[in-house]
């Protein structure tokens, strides 16, 4: 009997072993007659959720402290008494009975134990075996990720043949679109109306027309524009777009970046009147590689207004941090790419009347004449033209306050360069003549940038004119002019012209687009459809100018004592009075 409830708890605690958990080990009841886990072949620590039957079958209830031990029932009926909770009986007679039968009772303890460690051994040996179950599992996942993979490499195949045959549809429809019998659609198609036909021309056709008497045309892309009623309305005046006649705008349009918007594109259609023939279309109409490559970097603090040609300024708050701007903060000022200059081999040319001379290095310039040097502030005439557009529609960058820095300036007084030129301060020139200023920067026609202010204040010695080579100390930076450029202090800053090429004293102003057709001030009464340029004099002084630049328009201020940050700039050269604020 016996035996077979072993065979039997042993058959039921291999068929339990992944039920049981480890609920915490059975305790010992009174008198030793509870049992414990350990003896039942369950793993230790293991937890769950109780524990199991199999190889104790002295405690089938398998309750702790609750069931009764088998060998204890016989000690009870033989006189022991009963264990558990209820007392404890005992006969009188039946005591060394008793003992004898606790000392058999001991016996088949020990064989208990010695069974119980048997089953322990094969508790190791069923974890050994759930443990290489565990293997095999683990190499089952492995294979099962392996199909998994395999199933995704069949799944891309097929989306590769969906992609295929989708491909294969496409081309069966074109091929319905171009058989009519096949595609119902395509007779709706051809009734719809036809592109416009352009007659084609060739480039040198085009080149015929380059006067408003023979049509003035252009070429953009693979299109041929007449732009005859245009060009006396281009902004930037009917010599700028003539240069451009009876070829392509690219190489043109690469200078101004403005052109390339939308709105521009949308206008020129307008012009069209042909496309250009296949041969000429596929070539490449001339040199149209960028011409701002070689730029130099700049400072990422710069509120940039235009990349091409660069135009950007410092934010206002840094801009009154000192009194003199630092060299990278400085606002900068471009009209055409940045020219590119070897100090060794350049050279500055001086004409005065009488068809006399001045050829000067860099390093003749800086030996041959003092140094001087004048503290003078730098303003572009369009500062704070994006307060004027909040009044008006004004054209132009939209600069905030920062269009005007300050720096110390050092190099030869023009008054001296003209001088040792051969210029006699009475050699006749009247008054009204000018000096006109080129710098190296060219437009691709060649055509450079130019000004001119009038003699006179070029050669006064109050009005501190420079041919400068250093700013703040320091070599003048290639934005800012290096390696000469001119310096007119208190005069709007499109007269101090970077780059400088040539020094001309003349009768007459510079014939230069910028003197002519730009910087120029109107009554509020002009706009742009009504302007005259020959009808105003050139920008030179400009009016008191003050803006504040801490704390910005809009900005929370704690409540209490604020400072307040600005500048003012008086013009002309002269010197700031008294500055005054208010509110409202």
């Amino acid at each position: 009997m016996g035996r077979r409830n072993r065979e039997r708890g042993e058959a039921e605690g291999r068929e339990n072993r992944d039920r049981a958990g480890a609920g915490g080990e059975k305790q010992r009841g009174p008198e030793g007659l509870g049992t414990t886990g350990a003896g039942l072949g369950l793993r230790r620590g293991q937890p769950g959720p109780g524990w199991r039957w199999g190889g104790d079958n002295r405690d089938r209830d398998g309750d702790s402290g609750t069931g009764t031990d088998r060998a204890g029932d016989n000690r009870d009926r033989a006189g022991l008494g009963t264990t558990g909770t209820g007392p404890r009986l005992r006969g009188c007679n039946g005591e060394r009975a008793g003992s004898n039968r606790d000392r058999t009772g001991d016996n088949r303890d020990r064989v208990g134990d010695t069974r119980d460690r048997t089953r322990d051994s094969r508790d190791r040996a069923g974890n050994n075996r759930d443990r290489a179950g565990d293997n095999r599992d683990r190499a089952g996942d492995n294979r099962d990720r392996a199909g998994d993979n395999r199933d995704r490499t069949r799944d891309n195949r097929d989306r590769t043949r969906d992609s295929r045959d989708r491909t294969t549809d496409s081309r069966d429809g074109a091929g319905d679109n171009r058989n009519p019998s096949r595609c119902p659609q395509s007779a709706q198609a051809a009734q719809a109306p036809p592109a416009p036909q352009y007659p084609r021309y060739t480039r040198a056709e085009v080149a015929q027309h380059r006067t408003p008497s023979d049509r003035v045309w252009v070429t953009y892309g693979t299109d041929v524009f007449d732009v005859t009623e245009f060009v006396e309305l281009h902004p930037g005046g009917p010599d700028k777009i003539l240069l451009a006649a009876g070829g392509a705008l690219e190489p043109f349009w690469a200078l101004y970046a403005v052109h390339s918007q939308p709105h521009v594109l949308e206008l020129l259609r307008d012009y069209k009147v042909g496309e250009l023939s296949p041969e000429d279309a596929a070539a490449t109409p001339g040199d149209s590689a960028d011409p701002f490559a070689g730029d130099p970097p700049r400072h990422p603090a710069l509120r940039v207004n235009s990349l091409k040609p660069f135009n950007a300024e410092p934010p206002p708050e840094l801009l009154t941090q000192n009194f003199l701007t630092p060299n990278e903060l400085f606002f900068t000022r471009n009209h055409l790419p940045v020219p590119s200059v070897e100090p060794g081999s350049y050279r500055l040319r001086v004409e005065v009347p009488g068809g006399r001379a001045l050829s000067l290095s860099l390093a003749e310039l800086r030996r041959r004449f003092p140094k001087h040097e004048v503290t003078a502030t730098l303003q572009c005439a369009g500062n704070r033209r994006s307060e004027m557009s909040r009044e008006r529609p004004v054209k132009g960058l939209d600069w905030d306050i920062g269009a005007i820095s300050t720096a110390r300036w050092g190099g030869a007084r023009l008054r001296d360069v003209l001088l040792a030129a051969g210029f006699g301060e009475k050699s006749g020139a009247a008054e009204d003549w000018h000096v006109c200023f080129e710098g190296l920067d060219a437009d691709a026609s060649g055509t450079p940038y130019g000004a001119s202010i009038p003699l006179k204040r070029a050669l006064s010695a109050e009005a501190e004119v420079l041919l400068a080579y250093e700013m703040n100390g320091q070599e003048l930076p290639r934005d800012h002019g290096f390696p000469v450029r001119a310096v007119v202090p208190g005069v709007v800053g499109a007269r101090s012209v970077k780059w400088l090429r040539s020094v001309v004293v003349s009768p007459s102003e510079s014939p230069s687009h910028w003197q002519q057709n730009d910087y120029k001030g109107f009554c509020p009464s002009v706009d742009w459809d009504s302007v005259d340029f020959r009808s105003a004099p050139a920008i030179q002084e400009l009016p008191v100018q003050s803006a504040i630049t801490e704390p910005r328009p809009g900005a929370a201020v704690p409540a209490g004592e604020l400072t307040v940050k600005g500048y003012a700039w008086s013009g002309g050269g002269r010197e700031v009075i008294r500055v005054r604020g208010g509110t409202g």
